[in-house]
C-alpha cells in the first residue's frame, strides 16, 4: 500500500525505525519548551500563587514577580495665549486741537484760582475765630439750654475750654434822647468778650451777679454810642431797648480791622425775659474758645462728648445739635488747594502735548 513503511527484516532495521519514531515524537516537545512565556501584566497576590509541580514530586510556591511600574503621565500641552487686540483710538486733527486748547484753558483757569486762593487775606475782624467752637441747634426750635452752657464752662468736664458764652440774639430798636438806631440785642455773659475777640473801651462788663438777677444793664458798641450820644460819653446814660429801660455801663472798643459793632450787649437772662425764650431756659447758640489753635480739636471732642451725654444721644449722627470749628475746616481747604494745583498741572501738560503733536504732524 502506498505510504506504509515496509516491515523491518532484521534487528538493525527495527532499531533504526524505533530511533526515528522517537526523534519524530520529541520535536513538538522541544518546540513547545522553546516557546517564550507570555508577559504578565501585573503580579498575582501572594494568596493566589499556585503550587508548581516539579519533576521530583515536591510542591513549591512560585515567588511573586516584581510589579511593573505604570508609565508616567504625559502633561498636556498648554494652548498658546491669545492676546486681545485693543482698538486704537484715532482722533481727528480738529478734535485734537480742540482738546489741546481746552486743556490749556482749564490749566490757566485752575492756576489763576490757585493763585487767588493763596493770596494772603486781610486780617480778620475777629482774631479769636481761629480758636472758636460754635454749638448750634439742628432744628428750628433750639435744643440748647443754659444748663448746657454751665456744663461746658466746668473746667473739670471740658478742661480745654478757656471761655464759654451762651448767646440770645434779636434785632431790636435802641432809643435815647429822641435818637433811634437799629441794633442787635445780644444777651450773653462776660465770656462773650473772649469768645468774640472784643474789648471794653470805657466802663465795664456786667458781673455774674447781674447775669443771675437779670439786671437791665447794657454795653453799647462804639458806633451805636456815637450815634446816640454824639460829643458826649455814653457811660452812665440810659437807653431803651425793646421798650425796656437799660443803664449803659460800658462801651466796646472799635474793631481794629474794620467792620460794624452795632450791638447792644445785655445779660443773657435779661434778653430771655424780653424775648420770652422758653421761660429763660433755651439759648440760640453757644460759643466756646480753646486756649490755642492746637487745642481746638481736643476741645471740640470734649464739647461734643459732653453734649451727647447731656442730650442723652448715643448716635452722633442723629443729634439735635451741631458742633463746628473753623480751624478744623482749614485742613479741607488745604486739600482743595492741592487738588486745584494738580488739576492745573495735568490739564496744562495734556494741552501742550496735544498741540505739539499737531505741530509735528503738520
Amino acid at each position: 500500500m502506498h505510504g506504509r513503511r515496509p516491515r523491518p527484516t532484521s534487528p538493525a532495521e527495527l532499531i533504526d525505525d524505533a530511533l526515528a519514531e522517537l526523534a519524530a515524537s520529541s520535536r513538538p516537545v522541544a518546540a513547545t519548551a522553546a516557546r517564550p512565556r507570555p508577559a504578565v501584566a501585573a503580579p498575582l497576590p501572594a494568596e493566589d500563587t499556585q503550587p508548581v509541580r516539579r519533576g521530583s514530586g515536591a510542591e513549591e510556591a512560585e515567588p511573586p514577580r516584581p510589579p511593573i511600574a505604570a508609565p508616567a503621565p504625559v502633561p498636556a500641552a498648554r494652548p498658546p495665549r491669545r492676546r486681545i487686540a485693543l482698538p486704537r483710538l484715532t482722533l481727528s486733527p480738529r478734535l485734537q486741537r480742540t482738546l489741546g486748547v481746552a486743556g490749556i484753558v482749564v490749566g490757566v483757569a485752575s492756576a489763576a484760582g490757585l493763585a487767588a486762593a493763596l493770596r494772603p487775606a486781610p486780617a480778620p475782624a475777629d482774631p479769636s475765630g481761629a480758636t472758636r467752637i460754635t454749638v448750634l441747634p439742628r432744628g428750628s426750635v433750639s435744643s440748647l439750654t443754659m444748663a448746657d452752657a454751665g456744663a461746658l464752662a466746668d473746667p473739670s468736664v471740658v478742661p480745654d475750654a478757656s471761655a464759654v458764652a451762651p448767646i440770645v440774639e434779636r434785632s431790636e430798636a435802641v432809643t435815647a434822647g429822641g435818637q433811634q438806631v437799629s441794633a442787635t440785642m445780644t444777651g450773653s455773659t462776660a465770656g462773650w468778650l473772649t469768645t468774640t475777640g472784643h474789648s471794653i473801651a470805657r466802663g465795664r462788663i456786667f458781673t455774674s451777679t447781674e447775669v443771675t438777677s437779670g439786671a437791665h444793664v447794657t454795653v453799647l458798641g462804639s458806633s451805636i454810642a456815637q450815634r446816640l450820644f454824639p460829643g458826649s460819653g455814653a457811660t452812665g446814660q440810659s437807653v431803651t431797648i425793646a421798650g425796656s429801660p437799660f443803664s449803659v455801663i460800658g462801651v466796646l472798643a472799635a474793631p481794629t480791622a474794620g467792620g460794624g459793632d452795632s450791638v447792644a450787649l445785655v445779660p443773657v437772662t435779661s434778653a430771655q425775659g424780653i424775648t420770652g425764650t422758653a421761660g429763660g431756659r433755651t439759648v440760640d447758640h453757644i460759643l466756646v474758645t480753646a486756649p490755642s489753635q492746637e487745642a481746638v480739636y481736643t476741645a471740640y471732642q470734649e464739647v461734643n462728648n459732653l453734649l451727647l451725654q447731656t442730650h442723652h444721644t448715643a448716635n452722633p449722627f442723629s443729634t439735635d445739635f451741631t458742633v463746628t470749628a473753623a480751624a478744623l475746616t482749614s485742613g479741607h481747604s488745604a486739600l482743595l488747594l492741592w487738588g486745584l494745583g494738580l488739576l492745573a498741572a495735568v490739564a496744562s501738560l495734556l494741552g501742550a502735548v496735544a498741540i505739539l503733536r499737531l505741530r509735528r504732524a503738520a
